[in-house]
Parts: structure tokens; C-alpha cells; sequence
């Protein structure tokens, strides 16, 4: 994509501005068709607004972009203008990408990060509690959760804790709970392969 002469002062010896390279990967997001985020951008209809085209229309409006910041919309649907965008920290622009997910519980709405910090919980335990089914209430250990304490399987007219099935068949017990959730049958959680 080219830039025209550059009057300024936002490039020189081979070096680019913070500021410059933002403005630069703006408008390539939205008008290159072979950039990597184009599909997010661009292929969504985003564009950058006419007074943006030049970068000192864009260096006006927005100013110089502070160490550790970056570009962000507003209206995550709208366009790059100077009514829609701002500077922000980039740990805050990482919270409002589309693929975040958020939870409720009484009235707080957060993503799954802020809530982890929040309780001091790992993000990786709060995951595995949603994909359990957990409520959320549950998931943020808010709400007791009941435990069951031993995972009984019946098969051909057995029945013994999963922990006895590990012992007999020779297969680990974490193998045959990943199995299970998995959605094998018990016929073929049991089978050594």
C-alpha cells in the first residue's frame, strides 16, 4: 500500500513512529484484502474514514499514541473516525475482541479473565468448571457445587467405581474420564486399544 511523500516527521533514517505504524496497520486491516485481519476488518465492512486517508488528519485528531497503547473503536461495529476511536492500554483493548467470554452473575457482568483475577482462581480451572455444565454461581465458587465422590460404571452386568474399572483393565483412571467425556461408550472406554 503506498504512502506518498512523507512530510511529517513520523519517518526518517529507516525508522517509523509508534504512531505511524498504527495508522498504517489500520488502514491495512481495512483496505488490504490480502492482510491477515482484513476478514475482521475490512471483510466486515469496517473502513477508515476519508479525513484518515492522511496520516496528518489522523495525527491531528488522534494525537501522538502513548508507550503500551493502541488504537480502539469505540463501537466494536463502527468505523476508524475520530468520533469512534481512542488510545487505550492494550490490556484493556485485549478484553474487547468478539471471541471473550462473558459472565453474569448478580447484575456483574465480566469476562472470564477478570473474574479469575478477581477470585484468584486460575482461568484455566474457571474454563473447566463451564465445560462441566456448571452454573455460574458454581463456576466462580460462589455457589457450593456438589461433588460426587466416586463415578460408578456398570458393564456386562458389573457395576464398580470407575476407579476399580482403571485397576482392572490396566487403563489410567484419567484415561478413562477423558474417554467418558469424550462421549465413548462405556463398551469402548473400557477397551484397551
Amino acid at each position: 500500500m503506498a504512502h506518498g511523500n512523507q512530510t511529517h516527521g513520523h519517518t526518517s533514517n529507516g525508522k517509523t513512529s509508534s504512531t505511524y505504524k498504527s495508522w498504517i496497520a489500520m488502514r491495512s486491516r481495512c483496505q488490504d484484502s490480502n492482510h491477515t485481519f482484513y476478514k475482521n476488518y475490512g471483510g466486515r465492512g469496517i473502513t477508515v474514514c476519508d479525513r484518515w486517508q492522511k496520516f496528518e488528519n489522523f495525527l491531528y485528531d488522534m494525537g501522538e499514541k502513548p508507550k503500551g497503547y493502541t488504537i480502539e473503536r469505540k463501537d466494536n461495529d463502527g468505523d476508524y473516525t475520530p468520533e469512534n476511536c481512542i488510545w487505550i492500554p492494550r490490556s484493556e483493548q485485549n478484553k474487547n475482541t468478539r471471541t471473550n467470554r462473558y459472565l453474569e452473575y448478580d447484575g456483574r457482568r465480566q469476562i472470564l479473565t477478570d473474574w479469575a483475577k478477581e477470585l484468584g482462581v486460575p482461568h484455566s480451572v474457571l474454563q473447566k468448571r463451564l465445560a462441566l455444565g456448571w452454573s455460574i454461581g458454581q463456576v466462580l465458587g460462589i455457589e457450593h457445587h456438589t461433588r460426587v465422590r466416586f463415578v460408578y460404571l456398570e458393564y456386562n452386568g458389573k457395576r464398580q467405581t470407575m476407579m476399580d474399572w482403571s485397576k482392572e483393565t490396566g487403563i489410567p483412571y484419567e484415561t478413562l474420564r477423558g474417554r467418558l467425556r469424550n462421549g465413548w461408550s462405556i463398551e469402548r472406554t473400557l477397551s484397551v486399544v
